[in-house]
């Protein structure tokens, strides 16, 4: 594996680790705090666009912006 993917793999892990700690400490606030909705949804977002990020493949990337297309 090439130093960057493990760069990047690490990363992706240290971003899901701050969203866990984070989702913690957010459920540890009152159930109806519109903060703390509005921050899981955040949270929920953030995870779910990690997950599409980590789907795609370097070289993927690489025929994307070969189109003209922004990168995902």
């Amino acid at each position: 594996i090439p130093k960057e993917e493990q760069a990047g793999e690490s990363g992706q892990g240290d971003r899901e680790a701050a969203i866990q700690a984070e989702m913690a400490r957010v459920n540890n606030l009152p159930a109806n705090s519109s903060y703390a909705i509005h921050r899981i949804k955040v949270l929920n977002k953030l995870r779910h666009l990690l997950s599409i990020k980590m789907a795609y493949k370097p070289s993927q990337k690489i025929l994307l912006s070969k189109f003209g297309q922004a990168y995902v």
